[in-house]
C-alpha cells in the first residue's frame, strides 16, 4: 500500500461520512493494560485470560510508560526467566479522544501496529484503537448488525 492508496482510503471514509469521526465514536473503552514491572509469565497469563494479543503498559499513576505485545512476549519468554519483569516498547504511537478516522488510517500505515491507545489528560489511557475497530467502522458494520447476520 503506497501514499496513494492511503489517499484513496482517506477518500473513502470521507465519502462515508467517517472521515472526520473521532476516535471516541469506534474507540473501545475497557482496555486491558499491564504494570511497569509485571512479570513475564503474569503478563502471559493476563493476555490469555482476557484473549488480548497486546496491551498498554502504565506506572503506578496510570500513565502510559510503553506497550507491550504477543511478539514481544513470545522473544522475552524464549531467552529469559518467566519471573523477570516483562521488557516493553517505550516509544509509543498514540492518539487523542478527537483524532479524526482519517488520520488513524494514516497512523496505522506508516507505522504497521495493530492497535493505538487513546490519551487523555496526564496521559492516561481512556480507550484504545485496533485495526478491527477502524475496519468495522469504514465497512459500516456495528454490534447489531453482526448479532442479525448471525441469527
Amino acid at each position: 500500500m503506497g501514499d496513494s492508496e492511503v489517499k484513496q482510503a482517506q477518500e473513502k471514509a470521507k465519502k462515508a461520512n467517517v472521515a472526520e469521526m473521532p476516535a471516541s465514536s469506534f474507540m473501545t473503552r475497557k482496555v486491558i493494560s499491564v504494570r511497569v514491572g509485571h512479570s513475564i509469565k503474569a503478563t502471559i497469563k493476563m493476555f490469555h485470560t482476557h484473549k488480548v494479543s497486546g496491551a498498554p503498559v502504565l506506572d503506578d499513576h496510570d500513565q502510559i510508560k510503553g506497550v507491550i505485545s504477543e511478539y514481544d512476549l513470545l522473544l522475552q519468554a524464549a531467552t529469559r526467566d518467566l519471573n523477570q519483569p516483562i521488557d516493553f516498547t517505550k516509544e509509543v504511537i498514540s492518539i487523542r479522544s478527537d483524532t479524526p478516522l482519517k488520520d488513524i488510517v494514516v497512523l496505522f500505515y506508516k507505522n504497521r501496529v495493530k492497535r493505538i491507545p487513546v490519551l487523555g489528560v496526564s496521559s492516561t489511557v481512556v480507550g484504545i484503537v485496533s485495526r478491527i475497530d477502524l475496519l468495522e467502522k469504514l465497512a459500516g458494520i456495528s454490534e447489531n448488525e453482526e448479532e442479525s447476520e448471525e441469527s
